[in-house]
């Protein structure tokens, strides 16, 4: 899955005049970048008896100081390392902020279908919810994982994803990192990419006690189940109403499932968060590239920020916008208070 740059550098003039420096400075940012990417490295531990298996990035750093933590969920027949180096293409972002990534895998289907992978994102495991069916009756068989009840077999709406204990393993990640690359336990933060995503708006409010934002990506809650977290956290949703993968406009998606809407979800973490009703023009330097626009729900009590951002592609990662935004976010907001805060 490839990201999108909404961002376009013009660089004819600086290759016609200037071809020397211009190829010492390409080299030289292609070796930073592929030593930045040479530090992504592998892990694993026993949750539950199950091995389980992430990326980690540790930013290289003679500072004592405890660093913020992002951890970032890959999509359905993902991994972390490809969602780290190619969906997101984050790496780069996170040396420059000085944070640590971990990147876990989700698990698989089963032996006979090890590339299908994904993660629990509980809600997915419901035909119904408090809206009506989380599918339409010509929906997709995903099938159902070795891990979970054989009675989904029955069911019409699950659609396929893991019923490992997800949550679980985050939380031993977070403490692994906490003590191991001097993670700051105030300033974690989540991020994921469509079924990635979609764990992301599910875990949030049942990991509230060590989750400080959340960022999800084209991804959202099945049909009714959206629930944000009445404790303070922090919120930057992007999404394209032109995704028909995983679709936020209130209607069923390609293959027949059904999500809570980007505005229904909108609305709830602005009621959860205590924030105006009304939402309000949240600016950013690339409003109206490929119709790049976000909205705030501004003055949550919870000192919180709630965020939305829309974009006219359909179901890709979107880089340079929604980087900015998340990590500016993210530099604000603190488990406990935010920066400055006292």
């Amino acid at each position: 899955m490839k990201n999108i740059n909404l961002s376009k550098k013009k660089l004819g003039i600086l290759i016609v005049f200037f071809i020397p420096t211009y190829l010492t400075a390409h080299n030289q940012d292609w070796k930073k970048s592929q030593s930045i990417k040479s530090e992504l490295f592998q892990e694993a531990l026993i949750h539950k008896n199950i091995r389980r298996t992430y990326s980690v990035f540790s930013p290289s750093s003679t500072s004592t100081k405890s660093r913020p933590l992002l951890i970032g969920l890959h999509g359905y027949y993902g991994n972390g390392k490809d969602f780290a180096e190619k969906t997101a293409n984050i790496i780069e972002d996170l040396a420059e902020r000085g944070y640590v990534g971990i990147f876990p895998n989700g698990t698989s289907m089963s032996l006979l279908k090890p590339h299908i992978t994904s993660f629990n994102d509980i809600d997915s495991q419901n035909s119904a919810g408090k809206d009506g069916p989380t599918c339409i009756e010509s929906s997709y068989d995903y099938g159902v994982y070795n891990n979970c009840p054989k009675s989904q077999n029955e069911d019409q709406c699950n659609w396929g994803s893991s019923c490992a204990d997800d949550e679980g393993f985050f939380r031993k990640l977070i403490e692994i990192a906490i003590e191991k690359w001097r993670v700051d336990p105030n300033r974690v933060y989540l991020t994921g990419f469509s079924q990635g995503a979609q764990t992301v708006q599910s875990l949030a409010w049942r990991m509230s006690d060590v989750i400080a934002a959340i960022a999800p990506q084209s991804g959202f809650a099945a049909n009714g189940f959206s629930k944000a977290p009445l404790s303070k956290m922090s919120f930057v949703q992007v999404w394209s109403p032109s995704d028909r993968t995983v679709d936020g406009t209130d209607r069923a998606s390609e293959d027949g499932m059904i999500y809570e809407s980007a505005s229904e979800t909108f609305s709830a973490w602005a009621t959860a968060q205590n924030c105006e009703i009304d939402a309000s023009p949240h600016a950013t330097s690339y409003d109206g590239k490929n119709g790049w626009t976000c909205s705030e729900h501004k003055n949550c009590k919870n000192k919180s920020f709630v965020i939305s951002c829309s974009w006219s592609g359909g179901h890709e990662w979107v880089n340079d916008p929604a980087h900015d935004v998340m990590f500016d976010v993210f530099e604000k907001h603190y488990l406990t208070s935010l920066q400055g805060e006292k």
